[in-house]
C-alpha cells in the first residue's frame, strides 16, 4: 500500500475500529457465508472445515470469536 504503518492505523483511528478487529470481522463474514452456501450443497462443510480455511487455530477459537 506503500505507506508507512502508522498512517495506516491512522486510516482506521477515526472508524472507532482497530484493523484486527476489521480483519476478524472480515473472516467471520466470510465463514458465515460459506456455512450457508455449503448448507445447499449434498455434502454441506463442517465448522471445522471452515474454520481452517479462514485461519483459525482451532475449533475453540473460531466459537470464541463468533461469539
Amino acid at each position: 500500500m506503500q505507506m508507512s504503518k502508522r498512517s495506516f492505523y491512522r486510516l482506521f483511528s477515526e472508524e472507532n475500529i482497530s484493523i484486527a478487529r476489521l480483519i476478524l470481522k472480515s473472516r467471520i463474514e466470510q465463514c458465515c457465508k460459506e456455512l450457508v452456501e455449503s448448507d445447499m450443497l449434498d455434502q454441506p462443510l463442517s465448522l471445522t472445515e471452515v474454520a481452517f480455511r479462514w485461519f483459525f487455530s482451532d475449533t475453540s477459537q473460531f466459537s470464541r470469536s463468533f461469539k
